[in-house]
Order: C-alpha cells, then sequence, then structure tokens
C-alpha cells in the first residue's frame, strides 16, 4: 500500500471452496466459480485461516468437534433478527439531546 490506495472485497463464505495458506504471510482463496483471490501481509494468518473455516463451517452446518461446536454456539448467540432487537426509547444513548436543549442558554 505504498500509494495509499486499497481494494476491498466482500466475498460470500458460502460461496467459497477453499481458504488455504499460501506462502509466508499470504492465504488464498477459491471460490466455487473458479476465482481465486490472494490476500497478503497478515499478521497471522493460520488465526485468519481458522477463522474463515471455522465460520464457514458454522454457516454450512457441518459441525463435526466440540470446538467447532463452541465456536457455532457463540456464533449463533451474535445472529440476532432485526425483528428480535429490543428498541425501546429507554436504549438512547445519553448524549443524545433534545432540540430545546441544544439552544437552551442561547441569547439569539
Amino acid at each position: 500500500n505504498l500509494f495509499g490506495f486499497e481494494r476491498r472485497f466482500c466475498l460470500m463464505l458460502n460461496d467459497t471452496e477453499e481458504i488455504v495458506p499460501h506462502r509466508t504471510t499470504r492465504i488464498r482463496i477459491y471460490m466455487m466459480d473458479g476465482e481465486e483471490f490472494v490476500f497478503e501481509s497478515l499478521g497471522d494468518r493460520m488465526f485468519v485461516v481458522k477463522l474463515l473455516e471455522d465460520l464457514r463451517k458454522a454457516l454450512s452446518g457441518t459441525i463435526t468437534t466440540a470446538s467447532d461446536t463452541a465456536f457455532h454456539n457463540s456464533v449463533e448467540y451474535i445472529q440476532e433478527e432485526p425483528d428480535d432487537l429490543d428498541t425501546s426509547e429507554n436504549d438512547q444513548p445519553a448524549n443524545i439531546l433534545e432540540a430545546d436543549e441544544l439552544t437552551e442558554g442561547l441569547h439569539l
């Protein structure tokens, strides 16, 4: 990233075929449609590979080991549907001010 440019990709995990380490600090992602992507300069690429593979397993429902099950349960915990979320008025952050409060004390 010598000139400050970067390219961002949004890859659907369900569309990945294989995620493997590549060279020393890279990972290669093979897509079901035949495309390949290489991501480089990863500090801990094995962590990234394991994380992506675990997420992929959780999404596909192929949980096989106890550690996979624990990970799957934690993933299910954070997957709330918007309809399930409580959006009561009491949940507003304290730093939101009403319009009257903003103009209070101003001498116009």
